[in-house]
């Protein structure tokens, strides 16, 4: 028996040539965006959903710089233009890069090329990407909600309740209050509001109904 031999794909790699361990679908760039890490892939999924980032280039700049006599590179991660701040230098330093001793050298000479190309420097950190994380898979979640219909006489029912209720209220609470719907029906319900603009929650953290707080919004309540 006659063995194909199979066709690997010559492994992804950055612009820089460093070698990414995946890639992601670009709707902006209209092209594959490797990445080297779970947060950088984090940082790419951030700028495709942020509507204020236009486009981005992945490693747009090499900085140059000397440190203890020695000539060293910096890449920023990206160069993204956003509707109403700019061109944006963004990067990402872990919690081991900002305890190396070149940290301090990489981020001086990045906020001096900024100052020099009207640029605005922002760097993540992992806390801010895993709130972001949070953010983007709740976003995503409540995406599938909002696509489904939701019967008016549903929407009026809970945002009544939640009005009585002092216009906020933890789901498992609004459960309760309103027994004449089945819970995972309510759950979905507010689910929809939230995707919908209708209610409002925090976002950077976990949904579930136990510990989710949904407030009306200034348009929420019966129309």
């Amino acid at each position: 028996m006659i063995r194909k031999r199979s066709r690997r794909r010559a492994p992804q790699v950055t612009p820089s040539g460093e070698r990414a361990i995946g890639a992601l679908v670009s709707a902006k760039r209209g092209e594959m965006v490797p990445f080297r890490s779970a947060d950088e892939r984090t940082l790419i999924r951030l700028l495709e959903a942020d509507e204020a980032i236009l486009t981005y280039e992945q490693e747009p700049r090499a900085i140059h710089y000397t440190y203890q006599g020695r000539r060293h590179t910096y890449r920023p991660a990206f160069l993204a233009r956003h509707r109403d701040e700019g061109l944006l230098l963004i990067s990402y330093a872990s919690q081991k890069q900002r305890a190396a001793a070149r940290w301090a050298a990489d981020l001086s000479a990045a906020q001096r090329y900024c100052a020099g190309h009207e640029l605005r420097l922002i760097v993540y950190t992992e806390d801010d990407l895993r709130r972001q994380t949070t953010l983007l898979d709740n976003v995503q979640l409540l995406a599938g909600y909002g696509r489904a219909p939701l019967p008016v006489l549903q929407r009026d029912y809970i945002l009544a309740g939640l009005e009585e209720l002092g216009g906020a209220a933890v789901v498992a609470d609004l459960i309760r209050f309103r027994p004449k719907l089945p819970p995972v029906n309510i759950k979905a319900a507010v689910w929809h509001l939230l995707a919908r603009g209708e209610l409002r929650a925090d976002l950077s953290r976990p949904l579930d109904i136990w510990t989710t707080e949904v407030r009306l919004t200034s348009t929420g309540g019966n129309a």
